[in-house]
């Protein structure tokens, strides 16, 4: 059985993963988590509970210290749910001390960064993984499934679009995602979205450019509106919109890739996945609604269990962190962005 831990208590992660850890406690069991100095007043604005209140919510033994919880508490696996900008140095520190690590999107905020953990994990023979929540919804899984099957030919386009409400109106100051230092909508969300389109088009994205602005969340020290695209390096292309201004209910992702001989189309707010095929048929599937956190953790686990790769594998993790960085060097400039 796995000993975990988690590094940083801020997130809404935390808690996240803290749950879906607990119920697959066949495999795992959570022992303690650290707060790296994040006072409970803070930890509370953004999560609801105070340092204590979520040791004793979880059951868990409560550290200030990364490095000291891992050693005392002879830890196996560590998800790192610490500020973007410092996520690479936990995920560094825990590897090293011989944990593998699981991090909470985004991975990281540079490709620089992601493929030195890459790097890090090769030396070590750790496993580092990273969440990409929208791939372990039942409905986009089935549609991958069925372009990678071939139903719709060759896939020469995908659209998506990543829709979350709205930034509560609050101090974001210290918001483990959301802070100015943070990665923001471009990151925090983008992942989202990279991580549909580089998933259905399975190609390394070439060139990037973007827009976006604050138009309706004066409060929130990101963009609330983004629209993106991307060339493929076999020259395919792929879009997306990011909405984080609206409070409503709408669908939190959709993707759809049009191929050569259909176009299929599904989100994810228990409407069932759409195929349209060139004979004219319309085949609806699939209508559920998945715990994607629980199903992603779940999924880590068995990889760790068989000695095989993670479902998300550190080269794929660092083409989503290089699109997402190309985004937003394309809205600061206001130019297309070459990805090396």
């Amino acid at each position: 059985m796995f000993r975990c831990g988690i590094v940083g208590i801020g997130s809404w992660y935390s808690q996240a993963f803290a749950r879906a850890v607990q119920a697959t406690s066949r495999h795992a069991k959570l022992i303690a988590a650290a707060h790296l100095g994040q006072s409970s007043e803070s930890v509370k604005r953004y999560t609801g509970y105070t340092r204590e209140g979520f040791a004793d919510e979880f059951s868990l033994n409560l550290y200030e210290s990364a490095g000291e919880m891992i050693n005392h508490e002879n830890l196996d696996v560590v998800f790192v749910c610490a500020h973007d900008a410092e996520k690479r140095y936990y995920a560094e520190l825990a590897v090293r001390e011989g944990c593998h690590v699981y991090v909470a999107k985004p991975l990281c905020l540079t490709t620089v960064d992601a493929q030195a953990l890459r790097e890090i994990g090769r030396e070590t023979g750790r496993t580092i993984s990273t969440l990409e929540p929208g791939r372990y919804d039942g409905a986009i899984r089935e549609a991958h499934n069925r372009v990678v099957n071939g139903e719709i030919g060759e896939v020469i386009s995908a659209r998506c679009w990543v829709q979350h409400g709205q930034p509560g109106k609050m101090d974001f100051s210290e918001s483990v995602e959301m802070s100015p230092r943070s990665g923001g909508t471009l990151f925090t969300l983008g992942v989202y979205a990279a991580g549909l389109l580089n998933w259905f088009l399975r190609a390394h994205p070439s060139k990037a450019w973007a827009v976006g602005g604050n138009f309706a969340t004066p409060w929130y020290p990101h963009p609330d509106q983004v629209k993106a695209a991307v060339v493929y390096t076999d020259g395919r292309i792929g879009s997306c919109d990011i909405y984080f201004g609206t409070p409503c209910r709408a669908p939190a992702w959709e993707i759809e890739a049009v191929g050569t001989h259909g176009i299929i189309r599904v989100n994810q707010d228990v409407f069932e996945g759409t195929l349209y095929t060139s004979d004219s048929r319309i085949i609806p599937f699939y209508r559920n609604q998945n715990d994607v956190i629980l199903e992603a953790i779940r999924s880590f686990f068995h990889s760790l269990l068989a000695g095989a790769p993670p479902d998300l594998d550190m080269p794929e993790a660092i083409e989503i962190i290089r699109l997402c960085e190309g985004w937003k060097q394309s809205i600061e400039t206001g130019a297309p962005v070459q990805l090396n």
